[in-house]
């Protein structure tokens, strides 16, 4: 992916990257790997920061590790 990321102070940029977080879930739940696998990367392209930890599931997912609840 060419380019900077979007600056994330930006509310819209907010409000888009938890859109994308619930897309993401529902992926990784359903057991769509690679979808899964393509939406965390774009998230780590928009959040180079990665304050969120999208790494350690961009990791489970690349494992081929099942979403699982924490209770």
């Amino acid at each position: 992916m060419a380019g900077s990321p979007p600056i994330l102070s930006e509310p819209c940029i907010r409000k888009a990257i938890y859109g994308i977080v619930t897309v993401l879930l529902c992926l990784w739940r359903f057991g769509r790997m690679r979808d899964a696998e393509k939406v965390f990367t774009r998230m780590l392209w928009l959040n180079p920061t990665d304050n969120q930890g999208a790494r350690f599931n961009l990791y489970d997912v690349k494992e081929g590790k099942i979403w699982h609840e924490e209770e």
